[in-house]
């Protein structure tokens, strides 16, 4: 219900005041000497109907304009505007379909640290993956916008993430020009404390789970004017995710290892030698054939 001047209940009328109207100094006198003050707003200032005192917190506000002077305080919402940065959700194939095969179905549980997990915790089968294909590339990025203490995390895709499906609990955020933005500085910036403080403010309860949902795209990213320190941190965030991707994928190749069995590198390995030892049998034929030896 959204409530304007003059419009309360007659129930209430003459009880409270619009917040347009000033609080009473005794009333305020009060509230400081039992606690922390809050803060009052006026009514015409709330935005989108929403009553929820954390989504105006003058705090987080003040923290935010604070860092104008050196950085460019641009929305998601502004960058998708422009043409920067595109988004999409995902999809749930439903419970019957887990554990039908060998195709990652990511959901929120496996971001950590700003990567994938590398032991999802649930696949589905190549049929349900064809069925369902998404559009997921190396440098996407996936922000959870549904969930509880995991809303607003997130991880970027390395080349060897790109088969899989993923949870609608999830958006995905593509950066069109990487000219205009580094997809990996858009990570680092994602994970600034401000930012994270931003998105814990609108998220609201729905029902059991919060969520996020669009207002994700009010977000203000604090974007550094130095290009210089813009670059590097894009640089040492690539590197890194780089180095634990191939760390990951180590691991895993260490498992399999101690089964005895071939690991994608070793596999690699053998077919180098297979085929160098058909081309050596192939060079002695044909010189036997031609006269060649």
């Amino acid at each position: 219900m959204t409530w304007r001047r003059g419009y309360f209940p007659a129930s209430v009328q003459g009880y409270i005041k619009t917040l347009d109207e000033a609080v009473p100094d005794g009333a305020v006198a009060e509230v400081v000497e039992h606690g922390n003050p809050g803060f009052v707003r006026a009514i015409s200032s709330l935005r989108n109907s929403i009553f929820m005192p954390r989504y105006y917190d003058p705090e987080l506000e003040a923290d935010v304009v604070a860092l104008g002077g050196s950085h460019r305080l641009e929305s998601l919402a502004k960058l998708v505007k422009d043409g920067v940065l595109s988004w999409d959700t995902g999809i749930e194939v439903g419970k019957m379909a887990y554990g039908t095969g060998d195709i990652p179905f990511i959901r929120t549980s496996d971001i950590s640290n700003w990567e994938l997990k590398g032991d999802p915790k649930q696949n589905v089968s190549e049929e349900i993956y064809e069925d369902n294909k998404q559009d997921v590339h190396a440098g996407d990025i996936f922000v959870v916008r549904d969930g509880t203490y995991l809303v607003g995390t997130s991880c970027i895709l390395t080349e060897k993430d790109t088969k899989i499906l993923y949870c609608g609990g999830l958006c995905k955020l593509r950066i069109e020009k990487p000219e205009k933005m580094d997809p990996y500085l858009l990570l680092a910036l994602l994970n600034a404390p401000i930012v994270r403080r931003q998105m814990r403010a609108k998220q609201f309860t729905r029902d059991i789970i919060d969520t996020l949902g669009k207002r994700l795209f009010e977000v203000l990213l604090p974007i550094p004017k130095d290009a210089d320190l813009a670059a590097r941190i894009a640089k040492e965030t690539r590197s890194v995710i780089d180095t634990r991707a191939k760390l990951r994928d180590r691991t895993k190749e260490i498992a399999l290892e101690v089964e005895g069995r071939d690991t994608p590198t070793v596999m690699k390995s053998k077919r180098l030698r297979t085929c160098s030892k058909r081309w050596a049998t192939c060079s002695t034929w044909a010189g036997g054939m031609f006269g060649l030896g």
